[in-house]
């Protein structure tokens, strides 16, 4: 009569275990302890440097492959060894605001594509007064035309609650605020975004070199996940 007892419990425990685990590895769970509005980019930017070459000496990736609850407790154990003899880094509060950062990437993804989308707009609006009348400055005129039915397709999906984080998203300058963020990854072996490396770039092209740069235009879709970000916003921040 023990032994099946013995087996039932062990069922049991490693039934919550399963549970526990699937609960800890749910990134929308992971994403909703953290907010914009409890970030502190200037404090992070001051020690951002220090510690990219703390992990780039020691061969550690800037973020976890996948964030989840797991996998960012591995990543505070692991870095936390290594930043322990620097304390200009503020430890925990600094790898709060570094994943704080990750998951603001994974949240603000739609609002971040359709701020880059606006740039690209603007360059390619500068550079075509510039250019005969050929093919390549119909194509950018094609392509500008294009992108606008984009990001209005994007604006037409949003709440009031998204239009105030997109508001303060542009009182804060985020996209420019990210620019200097990933000049500074980019100076210690790691890339914050691709799409970041393609704006800088641009700047220096002509508009016959953009014509084979373009895009592939997509709308934004608003994501389940922004429900975590919302939650904590509040109301004198908006």
């Amino acid at each position: 009569m023990q032994f099946p007892a013995i087996l039932l419990l062990l069922a049991l425990l490693a039934g919550a275990a399963l549970c526990v685990v699937l609960i800890a590895a749910d990134p929308k769970r992971f994403f909703a302890q953290f907010s914009l509005y409890d970030w502190h980019p200037r404090q992070y930017q001051a020690s951002l440097s220090n510690f990219l070459q703390v992990l780039h000496d020691a061969g550690l990736p800037v973020w976890p492959r996948r964030l989840n609850a797991i996998t960012a407790t591995f990543f505070r154990l692991r870095v936390r060894r290594i930043i322990r003899r620097r304390p200009g880094l503020r430890r925990s509060g600094f790898l709060h605001d570094h994943l704080n950062l990750a998951a603001l990437l994974k949240i603000l993804k739609p609002f971040i594509d359709d701020q880059i989308l606006a740039s690209q707009t603007q360059m390619i609006a500068g550079r075509i007064p510039t250019m005969a009348d050929t093919s390549d400055r119909d194509r950018l005129s094609n392509f500008l035309e294009r992108a606008q039915c984009v990001r209005i397709a994007f604006q037409k999906q949003l709440t009031p609650v998204d239009r105030q984080i997109q508001d303060h998203l542009n009182t804060i300058h985020f996209l420019a605020m990210l620019q200097r963020f990933h000049a500074i990854f980019k100076e210690h072996g790691y890339s914050l975004l691709p799409q970041l490396d393609d704006l800088l770039r641009w700047e220096t092209m002509e508009g016959s070199e953009l014509v084979q740069e373009l895009p592939e235009l997509v709308v934004p879709t608003a994501a389940p996940a922004w429900t975590g970000l919302v939650a904590q916003v509040p109301d004198s921040a908006l």
